[in-house]
């Protein structure tokens, strides 16, 4: 009974458009466009896209989109004892971590 659930369940979700295969292919479309996106001389740092679009379970429309942005020339340390291995126009952030 539970089987033949969950085939008619994926057979449902294949013709709605969230198979295997097209999930897959919106992966790769979201990583080629990030691809692109870094590909800019402009950029100010490096885009990538992350949450439900990364994982190709919604359209390019659908729902919101989370990106994540390394900005060049900012970094953040747990461990500020080896400042002097960055560069000076980088701006440095340190953690604090534990109480």
């Amino acid at each position: 009974m539970h089987a033949d659930v969950s085939i008619e369940t994926s057979k449902v979700m294949d013709i709605l458009g969230y198979g295997k295969e097209l999930r897959e292919k919106r992966r790769e479309y979201y990583r080629e466009n990030d691809r692109l996106w870094n590909s800019w001389p402009v950029v100010a740092g490096i885009l990538i896209t992350v949450g439900s679009k990364a994982e190709g379970l919604t359209c390019y429309s659908e729902s919101d989109k989370d990106f994540l942005l390394e900005i060049h020339d900012v970094k953040c340390l747990e461990d500020v004892s080896d400042m002097n291995a960055i560069p000076e126009q980088t701006a440095l952030f340190s953690m604090q971590i534990g109480p």
